[in-house]
């Protein structure tokens, strides 16, 4: 899309800090408003006017800002007064590290949706704290349509209907969406404490919701489930959870409590509950009279009663047909409904398509850990690409050393080592490291490893990003370490490179904690910048010198730490 050069711009003001926004207009006449920036996002935050506008979003957004905006961050669109009922097609970017925080009800970057068509929207790193109707994406939507949208890091809700994408739809047709959010719903710890989902809190009415998932740590009370918290809606198909799910009253490894039909579904989250937890199940915690086929569970189960491989608890008994859950990686005997069968039984196709299982729905081979997967997963049923068998981390003084481990390999080109401060995770993002060459293709185990030195003092978050030949790309992680080491003296290194003609990589170790100048002089003496001016810890540190803005010639850098100094000389070609 062409952006327009035409722009209407005001400014909104926060806590006394003042923060531009600009009305997103419609460059290209296709009927939809282009959206590339934030000051467009605020326009329509702030705007009721336009929540009935149709957008396209044409760019990545960066929204990290947002977690500086005084009155708790970015100001959902659409409320109990005024809908959104528009259109917002993301186009498959992303909106990074929205921030919204505040004890209020309908907080998401959606508060409320009627009659709205979302989609192609990817919520990065988001990080969402209300009260009742959380989620990533929409905090209430009624008769809407969603489709292609994700959200990943984290989502609170101090009470009820809290999600990793929404806290509770109506009426909506939502399909091919997923979450990888950590979801905490009724943190409050008082008052009605109910309907906690890895991906809605509630979902009901004549809604539909397929081929989607959720894969992540989920924690609610009452009413809580890896996908769903609870569910009384038209049609659940063709959907899963993985990661865990804790809760107390009717948990379930998908749903927490169901009340319609449902086929074609699996869980393989591991269920336990927070203190005591009755009606808890491998799938569902509770169900009434539903009909409920082609639908497996995996996960460990515990509770204090009513505790099943499949099902917990049922009112009134479900017709079931086709359902299995694994007796031995759950831990349990019994269930309120489906068939037991060994981790062997359940790993071999006979069992379901002897039950009637469609073989143009589900996938059974080396993906998956040998369990079914649908195909929408990972269509023609070919087996995954990489496999990883672990990743680790180890701290040695200050260098970090990553080691990980393929069982298969189909296709990889490599891996990108992704870093970022544990402490800046919610402003800044990953960024890459070093890459190391993948094996290709490989039927047998393949080991990698990767050293991160000289590390300043901290807390670091590792990933790894694994790309195909063809240019699709997993995400593996996330690991932490730790850094702690004080260099036995002081020390100033010579710049990297020297001579130089861009950025100069200058490194320096301090043996106590002291303040700290180092600072650029020409060659007659004349002070020309600062780099450090500030109390720092013992420890070893880098700066970055930009060369681009300095004349060719020598120059000199010096510190001064405490009792140290030292000069070192450097070198500018341009």
């Amino acid at each position: 899309m062409n952006h327009i050069n035409k722009f209407i711009i005001t400014l909104v003001f926060f806590s006394g800090i003042s923060f531009p926004q600009t009305e997103p207009l419609d460059g290209d006449s296709d009927g939809k408003r282009e959206v590339y920036s934030l000051d467009h996002l605020l326009w329509i935050s702030t705007h009721t006017a336009g929540w009935g506008y149709s957008y396209e979003q044409t760019a990545d957004i960066d929204a990290s800002s947002t977690s500086g905006w005084g009155g708790g961050g970015f100001s959902p669109i659409g409320n109990t007064t005024v809908n959104f009922t528009g259109v917002y097609d993301g186009q498959g970017y992303k909106i990074s590290q929205l921030y919204i925080n505040r004890e209020t009800d309908y907080n998401a970057f959606f508060g409320c949706l009627s009659g709205a068509t979302i989609s192609n929207l990817q919520l990065y790193q988001a990080q969402i704290h209300g009260d009742n109707f959380t989620g990533a994406l929409f905090g209430t939507a009624m008769s809407s349509t969603i489709s292609n949208c994700s959200s990943t890091f984290y989502v609170n809700g101090s009470h009820s209907y809290t999600g990793g994408l929404g806290g509770y739809a109506s009426g909506c047709t939502i399909t091919d969406c997923y979450s990888t959010a950590s979801v905490y719903g009724g943190t409050a710890g008082t008052g009605d404490q109910m309907y906690t989902g890895g991906l809605i809190g509630e979902l009901s009415g004549s809604s539909i919701l397929r081929n989607s998932y959720y894969n992540g740590a989920v924690s609610g009370h009452n009413f809580t489930g890896g996908l769903i918290g609870t569910c009384s809606c038209q049609e659940v198909s063709k959907c899963y959870s993985k990661g865990s799910v804790m809760g107390n009253d009717r948990t379930g490894g998908l749903i927490g409590h169901l009340n319609n039909d449902i086929d074609n579904c699996y869980s393989r989250s591991a269920i336990s509950v927070n203190v005591t937890g009755s009606e808890v199940g491998g799938l569902f915690g509770a169900v009434w009279n539903n009909t409920i086929s082609n639908c497996y569970s995996t996960g460990t189960v515990s509770g204090t009663s009513s505790v099943g491989g499949l099902i917990g608890y049922n009112y009134s008994p479900p017709t079931i047909s086709g359902c299995f859950w694994d007796t031995q990686t759950s831990g349990s005997s019994s269930s309120a409904g489906g068939t037991g069968k060994t981790t062997a039984e359940m790993k071999t196709q006979s069992t379901f398509t002897d039950a009637g299982w469609s073989t143009s729905i589900w996938n059974m081979d080396s993906g998956n850990d040998g369990y079914p997967y649908f195909d929408w997963e990972n269509p023609g049923g070919s087996p995954l690409p990489v496999e990883l068998t672990f990743f680790t981390s180890q701290v040695i003084n200050n260098d970090v050393y990553l080691k990980w481990e393929t069982s298969t390999e189909i296709d990889n080109y490599g891996f990108e080592v992704q870093r970022v401060k544990s402490e800046e995770l919610n402003v800044k993002s990953f960024e890459t490291i070093g890459f190391v060459q993948g094996a290709g293709n490989s039927s047998s185990p393949r080991s990698y490893s990767f050293a991160d030195r000289n590390l300043a003092n901290g807390d670091y978050l590792y990933r790894l990003k694994q790309i195909n030949t063809n240019g699709s790309f997993d995400y593996w992680g996330q690991k932490e370490a730790h850094i702690l080491f004080t260099p036995g003296k002081f020390e100033l290194s010579q710049n990297y490179p020297n001579p130089v003609n861009d950025l100069a990589i200058i490194k320096y170790q301090l043996s106590v904690d002291c303040y700290v100048t180092v600072k650029i002089y020409d060659a007659l003496g004349s002070e020309i910048s600062v780099l450090v001016n500030e109390q720092k810890p013992a420890g070893i540190y880098k700066v970055q010198l930009d060369a681009t803005r300095l004349t060719s010639g020598v120059y000199y850098y010096r510190i001064n730490a405490g009792g140290f100094r030292a000069v070192k000389r450097l070198i500018n070609i341009r």
